[in-house]
């Protein structure tokens, strides 16, 4: 009888075992599982920053993490809260390499602006129309990334020369030449990133050197270069959520634990603002109250949003990359392209960047007043048709009411009209 029962009882401690981890299986695939341990990948890796700074040569891995709060969000949903209307457009069958808005001289209303990829061409969109006239045909072919400054006046254009160096050419749209060319100058070999003020003012690159890379500030009207940070380093990812805030981070890899920092117009140091996270990737609000922060660990991406003022870390059950997304200009709020279903155990965002993986995104819109309120909106719907985005390049237009984006998967430039939605979050 006592061996008996002894087998009873370890058949059914086995079942048991068994019937919980295909319930935790269940848990993990529906996305219902709660992200503690090896999940919750931004909170446990302490990312926050204490104020440590480090001087111009100093080396970025040498500054250790600190500690910090993380609280799981669930998932949202935009059920019944669609439009009737379309609101998704493709704006051209053209690949763009760079968009951003301007304003209609006359009236003051949005329109897009992108360079055509092949050819180096700026096009403008008129959003009610959805009309196109060319603004500049300066032709430059296999152009594999413009950063528009200037209120859209002003675009760097960059691409490969024959010799393989990197070219940036930044020129004014609104000055021509004898024959009618925008006139323009070069920025050094081989600038390795870029990013323009919220101002559309100044100018901040990096520029690689043979001992490492500079970052450095240039007004576009004067022409005025100032440097503000020199490292061994030469990969930086820049960002400028306001005026007065810049920020530099490391170039991120799934094989390495990244780094971003805060910078200053003036020049001096860098100050540690988050560190140690494998893939990390920011993006800062206007204000600079939140930041968006993204990272990996054994292929799988993590998500949230950091409170700078009460110090606490949010992290979503749904994942994205921060550079899939935008902020209002208020910053309360931002929208994302968010993946569905993004494969396992794959580099993340190593091989979104290689392209060796492409994504199906849904728009993922983040509010933080109210708090943590968030919804989706399902392109396919919004577009009237089905449609399959890879989003990247994002920006809003002033007012708010647009967001634009380049498609990764072919490159045609998007427009996502907001009008009908904000209602939803009761403006």
């Amino acid at each position: 009888m006592p061996k008996k029962f002894f087998t009873i009882a370890i058949t059914s401690f086995v079942v048991l075992i068994v019937l919980g981890a295909v319930f935790w299986g269940y848990l993990i695939f529906s996305g219902r599982a709660p992200s503690g341990g090896g999940d919750e990948i931004l909170g446990g890796l302490s990312p926050f920053g204490s104020g440590e700074e480090i001087s111009g040569g100093g080396e970025p891995g040498l500054v250790s993490p600190n500690t910090g709060t993380t609280t799981i969000v669930s998932d949202g949903s935009g059920e019944g809260l669609r439009p009737k209307t379309k609101t998704l457009f493709r704006l051209s069958e053209e690949a763009a390499s760079g968009i951003s808005f301007t304003k209609n001289v006359a009236t003051g209303t949005p329109r897009v602006r992108f360079v055509e990829r092949a050819t180096g061409h700026v096009v403008e969109i008129d959003i009610e129309t959805k009309k196109s006239e060319k603004i500049s045909n300066y032709t430059i072919p296999k152009i594999y990334e413009g950063v528009f400054t200037n209120g859209g006046e002003v675009v760097l254009l960059r691409y490969l020369s024959g010799n393989g160096d990197i070219e940036s050419l930044l020129i004014n749209l609104n000055t021509r030449g004898n024959q009618g060319e925008p006139r323009g100058i070069f920025l050094p070999i081989n600038t390795l990133s870029a990013v323009s003020s919220p101002s559309g003012r100044d100018l901040l690159y990096v520029s690689r050197g043979v001992g490492g890379g500079t970052i450095i500030l240039r007004n576009i009207d004067t022409g005025k270069e100032t440097r503000v940070f020199s490292s061994p380093l030469t990969e930086w990812v820049l960002g400028w959520p306001s005026e007065t805030s810049l920020r530099a981070s490391t170039k991120p890899s799934a094989r390495v634990g990244g780094f971003s920092y805060a910078l200053s117009r003036e020049g001096g140091g860098l100050n540690k603002l988050f560190g140690g996270i494998p893939g990390l990737t920011t993006l800062t609000s206007p204000l600079g109250k939140y930041v968006l922060i993204g990272g990996s660990v054994g292929g799988k991406m993590a998500f949230g949003i950091f409170d700078n003022q009460e110090r606490k870390l949010e992290q979503f059950g749904k994942v994205t990359l921060p550079e899939k997304c935008a902020w209002l200009k208020n910053g309360s709020l931002a929208v994302c392209g968010s993946p569905k279903n993004p494969p396992r155990t794959i580099e993340y965002p190593d091989a979104w960047y290689q392209g060796l993986v492409s994504f199906s995104d849904e728009f993922f819109v983040v509010s933080t007043a109210p708090k943590n309120f968030f919804f989706f909106i399902n392109p396919t719907e919004a577009a009237g048709e089905t449609v399959t985005l890879d989003i990247t390049s994002p920006v809003f237009d002033d007012s708010g009411n647009f967001f634009a984006f380049i498609n990764k998967r072919g490159g045609e430039p998007w427009l996502l009209d907001l009008t009908n939605w904000w209602p939803v979050l009761g403006d």
